[in-house]
């Protein structure tokens, strides 16, 4: 029990805080997703009334069911499908309207007044606004920022940014990842906030110069996993590596196989490469001693059966949640240092390996797999540092201290 809560909230009604997205935190796949699902629990845990609005269309009945039953206690959007669609709707979560238009578009400017924030969205959340009166109100990216627009002058107005969009180099928008932003342009959505939320710390820096005038707090993401995780060692020799469907995923898969898996497979013969995710298909008949794992609902039995865990994602923003929760199943982790943005800086011993070339981290793969020793050392450092640093109370510590000094809770 909540015995924080009882002491804040018994004398008068809980707070409301509303929540806007233009994804959905269930089902989970994509880090963005289970970053959300994570933040929403904590949210509702903490004794607030957490209401959600989706601003796409489609909400399976399933993702209905466990968001209104383990999340929030209202979700709002705007039913377009009948009853049975929406039974059996159960593989994909929901996207916006015109998904497909959407990737077409480059200008952020354009793709949020068009897609994320056009005049029937604008409509639908300035009703549920007025009906609500939300004491506090966060938005998920800069996408949603406009809906901050809509909110009374005493509602405490967030943004969960999840993302540096004016960041994006080169490499991202090669790979796929083509919203065109400028820093005046993030800039100007991130000044309609009083909150700004960095979900890792050099982002947390970046953004304090793009709003130099906000208060920027960093927020990751929570695994509270217990302590038997790190005793498992996980199958001889098992490499692990989970790829969801974005071009990041997709891309890093791809030339790990090419790069580095021969030569892992020639220093270890007997290592199996096991490919979870959206893009496990991707890995079929690429190479040799590859197992497709496939899209999993729950992950826990292929982090358990794993000797190491590789992030093989070069490039991109944000924090990388696979690299996190690697560690927070106290798994030897290698990547590149993208991997572990944000992750351990000052820690002194590193509870990862980061390499800074496919050659390097074949090497440090398999030198784990063939030393066990080595192996379980790193993973200790691993769990440790998870054990410290992933409880909820500590990550979400900066946000409630945010909430909670608006509303005069001390």
């Amino acid at each position: 029990m909540n015995f924080g809560f009882l002491h804040k909230f018994m004398a008068r009604k809980a707070p409301v805080i509303l929540v806007v997205s233009h994804f959905l935190p269930y089902p989970v796949e994509h880090g963005n997703q289970l970053r959300l699902l994570k933040l929403l629990k904590h949210l509702k845990t903490e004794g607030y009334q957490v209401a959600f609005i989706y601003t796409g269309y489609d909400i399976s009945l399933a993702a209905e069911s466990y968001i209104k039953k383990k999340l929030v206690k209202e979700l709002y959007w705007r039913q377009k499908t009948g009853f049975l669609r929406r039974l059996f709707k159960f593989g994909k979560p929901g996207l916006p309207a015109a998904a497909g238009e959407i990737k077409a578009e480059k200008n952020i400017k354009t793709l949020i007044s068009k897609y994320f924030f056009d005049g029937g969205t604008e409509a639908h959340i300035s009703g549920i606004i007025k009906k609500i009166k939300p004491d506090v109100m966060i938005c998920e990216y800069v996408f949603m920022s406009p809906s901050l627009d809509l909110a009374d002058r005493d509602c405490l107005k967030i943004i969960d940014t999840i993302d540096v969009f004016s960041d994006k180099t080169s490499e991202t928008l090669a790979c796929g990842d083509i919203i065109i932003c400028t820093k005046e342009e993030e800039s100007s959505y991130l000044s309609k906030a009083d909150v700004i939320i960095a979900i890792q710390s050099r982002e947390a820096v970046r953004l304090k110069e793009l709003a130099p005038e906000k208060k920027i707090i960093t927020v990751g993401v929570d695994f509270d996993l217990s302590r038997k995780a790190f005793h498992k060692d996980g199958a001889s020799q098992t490499v692990l590596i989970v790829a969801s469907s974005n071009s990041y995923n997709a891309a890093g898969l791809k030339q790990f196989i090419e790069n580095a898996w021969p030569k892992i497979t020639e220093l270890c013969p007997a290592a199996v490469l096991r490919v979870a995710g959206r893009s496990a298909e991707l890995a079929a008949s690429r190479a040799k001693n590859i197992e497709i794992a496939g899209w999993k609902k729950d992950l826990k039995g292929e982090y358990e059966r794993a000797s190491i865990v590789v992030n093989p994602v070069k490039f991109g923003t944000g924090l990388k949640i696979k690299s996190v929760e690697a560690l927070a199943y106290g798994k030897a982790l290698v990547c590149w240092p993208y991997g572990a943005h944000g992750i351990a800086e000052d820690e002194k011993e590193k509870p990862y390996i980061a390499c800074g070339s496919w050659d390097e981290l074949a090497d440090s793969a398999a030198a784990l797999l063939k030393d066990p020793v080595k192996r379980m050392s790193l993973r200790k450092r691993a769990s440790d540092f998870a054990r410290r640093q992933f409880r909820s109370e500590k990550v979400y510590l900066p946000l409630m201290d945010a909430i909670e000094e608006h509303l005069g809770i001390s």
